[in-house]
């Protein structure tokens, strides 16, 4: 389905964060890559919480006992970084404040009259967690996409304004998904308990298990789905309640 808004801002892929700082721009004006930034920290976390505007997001896990929060940022935006671990918790914050500037005219005949106006950030962030499972993880975007993947959590709760949400072979037992604007993708995740609202995207792609082991409860007021009502064999559920999307969900088993 075409989505009825697009994402002012897209995100570049690569690594780093700095804890509680603003990066300048000018530092590197005159460059095309992205500045790399890095947190690490060995303290013990059980939950996790990222909270961005103009920034993607990617929770995944990694090869040692260690967290790092890594940012791309692209040269010409700039960014206040705030990374935390306090009770168990790691906090991730971060805030597009200055982007590149960009203007956009129509011409009307002889006129010519500004049509569009804002700045563009791009900025990519990865956390890399230790392999087992967690009591939560939540995820708040504004303009940008969310990706999860062979993550385990026993909650989960990923929301986006405008951009998707991707989970790959991720498993969180009891999982919350809100995309106004973007599409909601499954890439063989395993999930006990989902709920999942969008208001212009699609939900996608392939649920780990059988589909007669879930209850399914889905609403589309103006699009098509290939789930119907059932009661299934089990405590597995997913309940998609959309107003202009397509469902399209299949299952390994």
């Amino acid at each position: 389905m075409r989505k009825l808004a697009k994402r002012m801002c897209s995100a570049v892929l690569a690594a780093g964060l700095v804890c509680g700082c603003i990066l300048p721009a000018s530092a590197a004006e005159a460059e095309e890559e992205p500045r790399i930034l890095q947190y690490e920290t060995a303290e013990p976390v059980s939950s996790v919480v990222v909270d961005t505007e103009y920034a993607d997001v990617v929770i995944q896990p990694g090869q040692t006992d260690r967290i790092t929060v890594e940012s791309a940022a692209d040269a010409k935006g700039e960014y206040s970084y705030d990374c935390t671990v306090a009770d168990g918790v790691l906090k991730v914050n971060v805030e597009g404040i200055e982007g590149e500037e960009f203007r956009d005219y129509i011409q009307i005949g002889p006129f010519r009259f500004l049509n569009q106006y804002g700045s563009i950030l791009k900025n990519t962030i990865t956390v890399t967690l230790p392999s087992k499972l967690y009591d939560s993880i939540r995820v708040k975007v504004g303009h940008d996409n969310i990706r999860m993947r062979d993550v385990q959590s026993q909650t989960a709760w990923l929301t986006t304004e405008y951009g998707d949400i991707v989970l790959s072979g991720a498993q969180p037992q009891k999982l919350t998904l809100e995309s106004k604007y973007g599409d909601v993708v499954f890439d063989q995740a395993a999930v006990t308990q989902c709920e999942g609202t969008t208001k212009y995207g699609d939900v996608t792609g392939t649920i780990a298990g059988s589909q007669s082991s879930y209850s399914t409860s889905t609403a589309v007021e103006y699009g098509d789905s290939n789930l119907r009502a059932q009661i299934g064999d089990g405590v597995h559920a997913l309940a998609f309640n959309m107003e202009h999307g397509d469902i399209d969900v299949d299952f390994t088993a």
